[in-house]
C-alpha cells in the first residue's frame, strides 16, 4: 500500500503497538476475552513472525501453541453453536441451551511481532524484540460466502463476496500470507491466553 492510503486508514483511530496493546487491555467481565479503554476504532501493526500449519477445527492436538476449538472456551468461535440460531437463548426441555456441533472448519495461527525499533546498539544491530511485542492472530474459515453486486464510487454495478461466520472472509484472504509481511489489523477480538489442554498436561506430567 502507498503510504498515503496508510494514512488515510488510520486516520481518526488509535495506533497501539503490540507491546502498547500489552499495558492498555483489561479483562472483561465474562472472563474470556479483554477489552479496551477506547472510545473509538483502534489498529495494530505487527509482522508475520511465524505462520502454522493450516489446520482443521474440532480436533485433537497435542501441542500447547495451536488451538482446539473443543479444548478452549466456547465462544462465538468455538465448536458449538446454537440448535436454533434465530432463536437468541433458546433453552430445551431441561431450561439449558441446546447446541449442535459446528462442522469442521480451516483455521491458521500466525505469530505477529512488533515492527523493529529505530532504535540501535552501539555494534550498529537493531535491539532485540521482547516477548511481550508478541501476538497470536487466529484467523477461522468463513461458515459461507455469497456474491452480490454493489455500486462503487463510478455509480458501476460491481460483484461483490460477502463471507458470513468465521473470521468474516480475513481467512480466505489473508491465510497465505508469507513470514515478514507487515500487516494492519483492525478491532481484532482479544482472547485470553492459549491454554494447554488435559490431555496435553497429563501427557507432559509423564
Amino acid at each position: 500500500m502507498a503510504h498515503s492510503a496508510v494514512q488515510d486508514y488510520l486516520y481518526g483511530r488509535y495506533y497501539l503497538t503490540p507491546t502498547l496493546l500489552y499495558s492498555v487491555i483489561r479483562l472483561s467481565r465474562d472472563g474470556a476475552t479483554y477489552d479496551l479503554p477506547v472510545d473509538g476504532d483502534w489498529v495494530t501493526i505487527a509482522v508475520v513472525a511465524e505462520r502454522g500449519e493450516v489446520r482443521i477445527s474440532g480436533t485433537k492436538s497435542t501441542s500447547k501453541d495451536e488451538y482446539d476449538e473443543d479444548d478452549g472456551d466456547e465462544d462465538e468461535e468455538g465448536s458449538q453453536v446454537p440448535k436454533d440460531p434465530k432463536k437468541n437463548g433458546w433453552k430445551g426441555k431441561k431450561g439449558k441451551p441446546e447446541y449442535r456441533k459446528r462442522p469442521p472448519r480451516k483455521y491458521i495461527n500466525l505469530k505477529l511481532c512488533s515492527l523493529p525499533p529505530r532504535s540501535r546498539n552501539s555494534n550498529g544491530s537493531s535491539t532485540s524484540t521482547s516477548g511481550d511485542a508478541l501476538l497470536q492472530l487466529l484467523l477461522f474459515e468463513a461458515d459461507s460466502a455469497a456474491t452480490e453486486m454493489v455500486e462503487n464510487q463510478d455509480g458501476e454495478k460491481v460483484p461483490v463476496k460477502r463471507y458470513l461466520g468465521g473470521s468474516g472472509g480475513a481467512y480466505e484472504r489473508w491465510c497465505n500470507l508469507t513470514v515478514g509481511s507487515v500487516i494492519a489489523v483492525m478491532n481484532p477480538k482479544i482472547l485470553r491466553p492459549l491454554k494447554v489442554s488435559s490431555n496435553h498436561a497429563r501427557k507432559k506430567a509423564r
